[in-house]
């Protein structure tokens, strides 16, 4: 497996992992999210842009997985400390090579791209239901900073 950085070219192998993505997603919180297919511009300024990028693991000339990586800091708010931190906004394995250590790969490599633009951390969000993706998470060193409630209004 060989992870690299995503060029436009990429960018049709990687619309039918989005939408397993957010297939994924809506199928475990229906009353948040819906299938879509993600926007061609924003994967498009994600590449181009010196703060963001999208890491793809490839085997046998195909892409099994992906990364997108965002630079981002702490609010101007003033109970926040200033912080400049990698967050990591998706992160999906092809269903077919799930198990072959893939996301693993690609989190390490996500380590590797916050060092190098200097973050103070990593950051992500998982949903709850998602066990597995939370479980994987936790084992890489992750742990909860927040948790965040709602409460439909009928």
């Amino acid at each position: 497996m060989d992870i690299q950085l995503a060029t436009k070219e990429h960018l049709s192998q990687i619309e039918p992992l989005y939408q397993a993505l957010f297939a994924t997603t809506a199928d475990l919180e229906p009353y948040f999210f819906k299938k879509a297919h993600q926007d061609q511009a924003f994967l498009e300024a994600t590449i181009e842009n010196d703060e963001s990028d999208l890491l793809i693991a490839v085997m046998d000339d195909q892409i099994v997985g992906f990364a997108l990586m965002q630079m981002q800091e702490t609010p101007p708010y003033n109970v926040f400390k200033k912080h400049n931190f990698a967050y990591l906004v998706d992160l999906i394995t092809k269903p077919t090579y799930r198990g072959q250590g893939i996301a693993s790969t690609l989190l390490a490599e996500c380590e590797r791209w916050a060092k190098t633009k200097g973050a103070d951390y990593l950051e992500l969000s998982v949903l709850n239901k998602n066990t597995n993706a939370y479980d994987l998470y936790l084992k890489k060193g992750f742990s909860e900073k927040i948790t965040t409630l709602y409460k439909p209004i009928d």
